[in-house]
């Protein structure tokens, strides 16, 4: 995870939590293509065409530049069952609706691993770090962060998405999108990263302890 790796960083970067101008472009681009071209045409044949041409050459370009395609694959991916939706239902909201069903759950899966006293976010961080490294009281509040993120999102294109507003949904997106992601990545950072520090002091103190000096 993107923010997890930041938390070593003595600044935040948004660039960086965005996955750069690639990313952002990637990400943006595809949303921007289908209503740019819906409003030009009022028909769904070429801004299916379009996004999906274009996300496809996301990928490609990533795999020519030898770079990680993740990040690509997974938004065209997103993009094709986006198209395949629209196709199947002939309505150009439906594009929108994959991010729609996603923001639900997430929202859904992070409610209940609070209400579980569960929290979703401890449940990463123990991933990485060791187990209680962060309060559960901490892990709580991000959840709570996160969980906002993807309620918001989902509370705001649902209305747009019953009444038909493509041009909307699509603004919605965007402004709900990486913008609101990269201010929840800079809670998050900011929230854990005097537990990281406190890691690192209790690191090095362990090693100039001789607790990690090799048996002789």
């Amino acid at each position: 995870m993107r923010v997890v790796d930041s938390l070593q960083d003595e600044e935040f970067s948004v660039w960086s939590a965005l996955g750069g101008w690639r990313g952002i472009v990637e990400s943006v681009a595809p949303i921007i293509v289908f209503v740019a071209t819906y409003i030009a045409t009022h028909e769904l044949t070429w801004p299916l065409i379009a996004s999906g041409i274009l996300a496809g050459l996301f990928v490609v370009a990533r795999l020519v530049s030898g770079q990680q395609i993740t990040q690509a694959l997974s938004g065209a991916i997103g993009v094709a069952l986006s198209c395949v939706w629209v196709v199947f239902s002939g309505r150009g909201q439906d594009f929108f609706i994959v991010g729609i069903v996603t923001a639900a759950v997430l929202s859904v899966a992070l409610l209940v691993s609070i209400v579980l006293r569960r929290p979703a976010v401890e449940l990463v961080l123990n991933m990485f770090w060791e187990k209680g490294a962060v309060p559960r009281r901490v892990c709580t509040t991000l959840t709570w962060v996160w969980f906002a993120l993807f309620f918001i999102r989902f509370a705001v294109q649902v209305p747009l998405w019953w009444v038909g507003q493509i041009a909307g949904l699509g603004v919605a997106k965007l402004v709900l999108g990486l913008p609101l992601f990269a201010v929840a990545c800079w809670i998050t950072w900011m929230t854990l990263r005097p537990f990281v520090s406190l890691a690192s002091v209790e690191e090095r103190s362990t090693v100039d302890n001789g607790v990690d000096e090799p048996q002789r």
